[in-house]
């Protein structure tokens, strides 16, 4: 029994650190999420008026969702947060990359923007209490966007790399023809479309949220991989797949427990500091 157990402990020990290399075999990517993050901060800093009304409406949406939450149900909250944000960076990054990107530039203009009014308010030296809150949490996402950004330049470095291309292609207009058909389907079955823009505008976040849609997304997802995956060549299929092997294990072994300290420490300092 100590056998297996020390034999457990080496093969989780191997798997772990060869996560690791491949996050260090990654480091273009991560550097372009530093840098676009970075500059994306500082635009918000600079101009926080910008998206001013949208950003408060995030803030807050999340207040009043976790306005009662404290201690480990807060610590949850936080969790789930940050996976469901990590996890769309990775798996949307497979359309080349596109959807990583806009998460990078949307997170670092609302860091700014949130930066800004923290000097304005209270000072920059409140601002090292913010530090605690991302110490773990921002290089979760940072590693996940990198990865996701890696998997959507995979025609790069296919052996096929105009057929890849094409592929990826296909994917990722499949992915959006099909998720725009879900919408409209929902739209259409649960309520009258009005043509005023507002209204259409409220009508798609609904939509967007209805369990129906929360449902079908995976679903269309999985077609629009399996679209691309079918048009690869064999040699490229193996490679895609070898990817998508080390990215998911690096996801569990190294962006999950890094959220799951972001989790508790963001949720015990709001709790009780």
């Amino acid at each position: 029994m100590k056998k297996r157990g020390k034999k457990r402990e080496i093969k989780i020990s191997r798997i772990y650190f060869k996560s690791w290399k491949f996050i260090k075999s990654i480091k273009n990517y991560i550097l372009v999420v530093c840098c676009l993050f970075a500059f994306s901060i500082i635009f918000g800093l600079l101009f926080p008026g910008l998206f001013e009304q949208q950003i408060l409406n995030i803030i807050r949406d999340i207040m009043l969702k976790s306005l009662n939450l404290k201690g480990f149900d807060l610590v949850g909250f936080i969790f789930m947060n940050n996976l469901q944000t990590s996890v769309i960076g990775v798996v949307s990054g497979i359309f080349f990359g596109i959807f990583p990107v806009i998460l990078i530039l949307v997170n670092g203009y609302v860091i700014g923007y949130v930066i800004n009014r923290t000097i304005l308010i209270a000072g920059p030296g409140v601002l090292w209490r913010l530090l605690p809150h991302g110490i773990f949490e921002l290089p979760a996402v940072i590693i996940s966007l990198g990865i996701g950004l890696k998997l959507g330049m995979f025609f790069r470095y296919a052996k096929y790399k105009t057929r890849a291309f094409l592929a990826q292609i296909l994917g990722f207009f499949s992915f959006i023809i099909l998720s725009y058909i879900s919408l409209l389907s929902i739209l259409l079955t649960t309520q009258t479309i009005l043509l005023d823009k507002s209204v259409i505008n409220d009508n798609l976040e609904k939509s967007m949220s209805n369990p129906y849609f929360i449902v079908i997304l995976p679903l269309i997802f999985i077609i629009s991989v399996l679209v691309q995956y079918f048009i690869f060549k064999r040699e490229d299929k193996k490679s895609y797949l070898m990817l998508l092997k080390k990215s998911i294990i690096a996801f569990i072994f190294i962006v999950i427990p890094l959220l799951m300290l972001a989790g508790l420490i963001e949720g015990f300092l709001m709790t009780w500091i």
